[in-house]
């Protein structure tokens, strides 16, 4: 019952990471949406390469918030709240490099954890126990009273 009270704190963060994880996060969308595209049509995922355009233009249009210019690696710069990081070494989505290179900019406050054998999104399939142990520990670190957060 615990992990899923943990689960349901982390789903939020999974939208902000999959909204981040996508083309354009690191480098420009315009810049790689046609790398993109090219490897999504190889790939048969056409439908969510334009999807995920269709998402960056509604969230511009709505929200006034460019996504081509959102970059995971400077939002951490300066910010006092601990994250956690966990990612897959055999993650074919986004390179685990993209974890260090966040990390790189606020190392006391990001945490990262690489997981042998993990696809996107595959830590707790590929370890379940000590997903549910680290993800428990570090909600228990940074949830007392007097923490950071």
């Amino acid at each position: 019952m615990r992990l899923l009270g943990a689960l349901g704190l982390v789903a939020p963060v999974a939208l902000v990471s999959l909204w981040f994880g996508m083309p354009g996060a690191f480098d420009s969308w315009v810049r790689e949406g046609t790398r993109s595209i090219v490897l999504a049509v190889a790939g048969g995922m056409l439908g969510v390469s334009l999807t995920a355009g269709i998402v960056f233009l509604y969230v511009r249009l709505r929200y006034g918030f460019d996504m081509e210019h959102a970059s995971p690696e400077q939002a951490v710069v300066g910010s006092k709240i601990p994250i956690l990081l966990i990612h897959g070494l055999d993650d074919r989505n986004i390179p685990p490099y993209h974890s260090d290179r966040i990390q790189a900019n606020n190392p006391s406050d990001v945490t990262v954890w690489k997981v042998p054998g993990a696809a996107h999104t595959g830590a707790h399939e590929a370890e379940p126990q000590e997903f549910e142990r680290r993800v428990l520990e570090w909600f228990e670190n940074h949830s007392r009273a007097g923490t950071r957060c």
